[in-house]
């Protein structure tokens, strides 16, 4: 018997489970997550980031919700480009994004 499908199907729903589909980052489940394990003292010290697009709502009634969607993955597309692959980036509501910062490598001097 051929499972492949329902083994895509699965993968999907687990991918689901944990990312924005708008903007293809993680959801506030998985941001929360992450930041319960950042706990362990072993990844001390972390930095949280909490950003939120000003005007949203003015950006949607005046040019629409496709305009606001852009807006959200354009934002999204700046945040990721502007931290390290390391870091764990999500939005986390309607216009708010965080993001739990890794330590800084103290050999490059950062």
């Amino acid at each position: 018997m051929d499972i492949t499908e329902r083994k895509r199907t699965d993968e999907r729903l687990r991918y689901l489970s944990s990312h924005d589909v708008l903007t293809d980052l993680y959801n506030r489940t998985y941001f929360d997550e992450a930041l319960a394990r950042s706990g362990d003292e072993t990844r001390f010290p972390a930095s949280v980031l909490v950003i939120d697009i000003d005007g949203m709502k003015q950006t949607n009634d005046t040019q629409g919700h496709a305009a606001g969607d852009e807006l959200l993955r354009r934002t999204a597309t700046v945040l990721r480009a502007a931290l390290d692959k390391a870091s764990t980036l999500a939005r986390t509501s309607g216009d708010e994004f965080a993001a739990l910062l890794t330590p800084a490598d103290t050999a490059m001097g950062v």
